[in-house]
């Protein structure tokens, strides 16, 4: 049999970061894909996941709150059970805009409006949407045996109402009753009263939403109860899944949460399998999985109740099934052995699309690893028609292999992908407002979040915001939470990455690009992962709207698995360079423990703030 130089396709199963230029046949270093993933590896993704799910886990939030609903139309009278020293009136409204105004009384016959503690009057409350599932209070220091709810504006839902002396412990109540209506349709006026016991002494993010959770948290509900839906700035399929947590959990923080942090702790055992099926070795792939467990972003974006747990985990399988592509070639193996994983990819980025458009601007990066895996084949039978005699099966089924691969992405990444979408949108067609919802609304659907997300600019700019190019060295986080607790303890969480990890990705990523310009290392698998965190990060580059750290959370794995080539790198490299790795890995982990007060909400003193505080931009409470 003749032979050529070329490239062998090995699949880099020979444990090799790359294939190697060697004297040999056409396709001889081929061999069929076979998953890198044994008994060992499972036990130890295993521990690994449980590990994380209980840090995770712990103090996510709680699983009661106020459910029961009074539709706000018409005045209450809460009753006290004996006249008392009020501190603060709270309450924890659910759907519905309003407006609602206290007054109190100490006979029931003449009432006056609630003052706070300088005796000012309590002006009217209006409730808006982004305070739903949020307790509110209101501080007063007055004596009462009544309180009066005065309906300024129909339309709001109180789930629960509680009254506090000024000593900070809840007063009981005797009755809510209507004032001078025999019947109010949808009031339900002892729903007010009915959840006492799970009244929160101190509220928290323990006790209801914070940040975005108002938007996806409050359309999981709608869902279910076939309400007209409020969020419709992404698509639905996250809001679809999250209500799986409200069906098990009910309408309470744990509910809303838990779903999104189960696909956080199924993201280390998937990073474990992208690194083993990269690197090949278990030392690299453990050490993915625990820099991704260790980085505050993947923490904090997975524990609150948006959809962006979904959305990355769907990017990183859909890249992963991509990578299992280029491991397969139709050149040297039946067609339909290589169909799975494409048909695999295209089913997680039909997922991922339906969760967030995000995906699929991720959708580039698949066609660039698919075009240039196609262009190796191409380059294969080119190769094949100089010596047609010893590839005659090659050459006559090339051009059929190519046609029919093309096709069936065709069904893959758009046929299927559009069928999940627009599935996605069935809890919309159930919902009660507008009665009649079908493709046409969908496609009005697209365009206004088209609109939305490209004008996205209010008029007063968030605190928050940052531009793109500070994402990487970790510049600005985003505050989602901070309260105090008590004199001089807050609590705080923060969306920023673990320093140690998004600096040493940043380090790596121009290192593989100056060792790629200077031809001193050229690596496959360093431009696989190149183009799945560009594909993610580029596009932020271009747009004009408003934006935030967390819009960087869909690169960091393939930062982190970028990070992780740099360390196999200097173990292979360097005389000292496991002792080196491995060092690293537990300062990351170090840093995590660390910083775990302003990323979980952790009650902590404030002078510990300033030790954690590396950058005057890091905003912690």
């Amino acid at each position: 049999m003749k032979s050529k130089r070329i490239r062998l396709e090995t699949n880099e199963h020979n444990g090799a970061a790359d294939p190697l230029t060697v004297q040999e046949p056409l396709g001889k270093g081929f061999k069929p894909y076979k998953s890198p993933i044994d008994a060992r590896d499972k036990w130890i993704m295993l521990l690994i996941a449980l590990i994380y799910a209980v840090v995770a886990y712990v103090n996510l939030g709680s699983f009661t709150a106020p459910e029961t609903q009074c539709k706000m139309n018409e005045t209450v009278i809460i009753k006290l059970e004996e006249p008392s020293n009020i501190g603060d009136i709270r309450y924890y409204a659910g759907i519905g805009e309003g407006t609602i105004q206290f007054e109190y009384s100490t006979d029931g016959e003449a009432y006056y409006p609630v003052t706070d503690t300088e005796g000012k009057v309590v002006t009217a409350v209006e409730y808006k949407n982004s305070e739903m599932y949020v307790w509110r209070i209101t501080k007063t220091s007055i004596h009462a045996s009544y309180i009066k709810i005065d309906v300024i504006k129909p339309g709001m839902n109180i789930n629960e109402i509680a009254v506090f002396d000024t000593k900070g412990n809840r007063l009981p109540l005797n009755s809510a009753l209507l004032q001078g209506v025999v019947f109010a349709e949808n009031m339900h006026p002892q729903n007010l009263i009915d959840e006492q016991d799970i009244v929160p002494a101190q509220p928290s993010y323990m006790d209801e939403m914070y940040f975005d959770e108002i938007y996806h948290g409050r359309t999981a509900y709608e869902e279910i109860h076939h309400l007209k839906i409020y969020e419709i700035t992404h698509p639905p399929l996250g809001k679809d899944i999250m209500t799986i947590g409200l069906h098990l959990f009910g309408m309470t923080p744990f509910g809303w949460r838990c779903v999104g942090t189960l696909f956080g702790v199924l993201m280390l055992p998937l990073i474990y399998i992208f690194a083993k099926s990269l690197f090949k070795k278990r030392r690299y792939a453990v050490f993915a999985a625990i820099l991704m467990a260790a980085d505050f972003m993947h923490f904090s974006q997975t524990r609150i109740g948006t959809i962006d747990s979904y959305s990355v985990f769907f990017i990183m399988l859909m890249m992963l099934f991509m990578y299992y592509y280029t491991q397969h070639n139709f050149n040297f193996q039946p067609l339909k052995k290589t169909l799975l994983p494409l048909f695999l990819c295209g089913l997680a980025f039909g997922l991922g699309a339906a969760t967030k458009w995000l995906c699929i601007y991720a959708g580039s990066g698949l066609v660039a690893v698919f075009i240039y895996t196609m262009l190796r084949r191409r380059r294969e039978y080119k190769i094949a028609l100089q010596d047609p005699d010893n590839y005659p099966e090659l050459i006559a089924n090339y051009k059929k292999n190519v046609a029919f691969t093309i096709l069936w992405c065709i069904l893959f990444f758009i046929v299927i992908p559009g069928a999940i979408y627009l599935l996605s949108y069935i809890p919309y067609t159930q919902a009660h407002e507008p009665h009649t919802y079908g493709f046409k609304e969908i496609l009005e659907n697209q365009k206004y979040m088209l609109n939305y997300h490209a004008n996205l600019n209010p008029d007063k700019p968030h605190p928050f915001a940052s531009m793109w190019y500070t994402w990487p060295l970790d510049i600005r986080p985003l505050l989602f939470y901070s309260n105090q607790t008590e004199p001089g303890v807050v609590s705080t969480m923060s969306t920023m990455g673990n320093p140690l990890i998004w600096i040493g990705g940043f380090i790596a990523s121009v290192w593989f690009i100056i060792l790629a310009v200077f031809k001193k290392y050229r690596s496959r698998v360093a431009a696989f992962l190149g183009i799945c965190a560009l594909s993610q990060f580029i596009p932020w580059t271009l747009v004009s709207r408003e934006v935030f750290i967390y819009h960087y959370f869909a690169t960091t794995p393939f930062l982190i698995l970028l990070l992780v080539l740099m360390l196999k790198r200097i173990d292979e490299k360097y005389g000292r360079g496991k002792r080196v790795t491995m060092i690293y890995v537990i300062a990351c982990v170090a840093a995590f423990a660390f910083f775990y007060p302003v990323i979980s909400g952790t009650p902590v003193s404030a002078e510990y703030i300033p030790f954690i505080r590396w950058l005057p931009s890091w905003p912690f409470y």
